[in-house]
């Protein structure tokens, strides 16, 4: 017989991004609603055309966020007033030449950007880079097995399944730009790093079986029937004889092959003699 082990393993793998993603946009107050939309309408319309101006595709860009909002004062003892308004418009851009990364941010705060809500790095193509971390979580799956195989004095069998928990994930990890100090806005744009786990169930077999879980099985134990069965004796014939007939007290038995008939049986004590 054989036993089971199932142990997890991690794997990691790092890349530099080769895009960025920019959140940002523009904040205006007004006395009215309808002159804060109109005002921030103009200042967002100046943002859309610099990002044109600077290469930025149509399929990278897109607006994230549109809100516009009362704004309130609150005093002691008396009740909220109504002050102006705000209106916020964030728009969302892909970066894809990393190298012109800070002077893009430079200029869209220029024409008239005043909020930032994020930057982020990614890779626009991330799989060979999974693959390695999945490689790696499995490699380091069948290393936890052999410590503990080892140490239970058994042998490390053959994978018998395999599980991937989640998916690969990237995650930043900081490492300084090596230009950042030629653009004008300094950034850190990092290498990603991709995670990946599993769980995986191995074969555990006795020291000295082979490499397959059926080498640990007891011998016989295919049909249950073992070696028994080749040991009975089926006589001189190949064992297919029909019985040898009844023998009828008083009646001549039949002679065997090749020799004299043989004498009749006694009657058994009060059987009646035959006819």
């Amino acid at each position: 017989m054989f036993g089971r082990l199932t142990v997890s393993g991690q794997g990691e793998a790092t890349v530099a991004p080769d895009i960025a993603t920019i959140s940002l946009g523009v904040t205006t107050q007004a006395g009215t609603a309808a002159q804060a939309l109109s005002d921030n309408n103009v200042k967002q319309q100046a943002i859309l055309d610099k990002l044109t101006e600077l290469g930025f595709e149509s399929r990278d860009v897109q607006t994230s966020g549109l809100n516009l909002n009362p704004l309130v004062a609150y005093a002691e003892g008396k009740a909220p007033q109504v002050t102006g308004y705000q209106a916020q418009n964030i728009v969302t851009a892909k970066v894809r030449d990393l190298a012109k990364l800070g002077e893009a941010l430079d200029a869209l705060v220029a024409a008239g950007a005043n909020e930032m809500n994020g930057l982020t790095f990614g890779r626009d193509d991330d799989a060979a880079t999974k693959d390695e971390a999945r490689a790696a979580a499995v490699e380091d799956a069948r290393q936890r097995a052999q410590v503990y195989a080892d140490a239970a004095g058994m042998k490390l069998g053959p994978i018998l399944s395999m599980t991937e928990v989640g998916d690969a994930v990237p995650g930043p990890q900081p490492m300084m730009m090596r230009d950042a100090a030629a653009q004008k806005v300094p950034i850190a744009q990092g290498e990603l790093s991709i995670n990946a786990a599993v769980n995986v169930t191995f074969a555990l077999l006795p020291e000295g079986a082979g490499d397959g879980p059926e080498d640990g099985m007891d011998e016989g134990s295919g049909d249950g029937m073992g070696d028994d069965m080749g040991d009975m004796d089926h006589g001189p014939d190949d064992g297919n004889a029909p019985p040898p007939p009844p023998v009828v007290p008083g009646a001549t038995p039949p002679a065997p092959p090749g020799g004299e008939p043989m004498p009749a049986p006694d009657a058994a004590p009060g059987a009646p003699a035959p006819n």
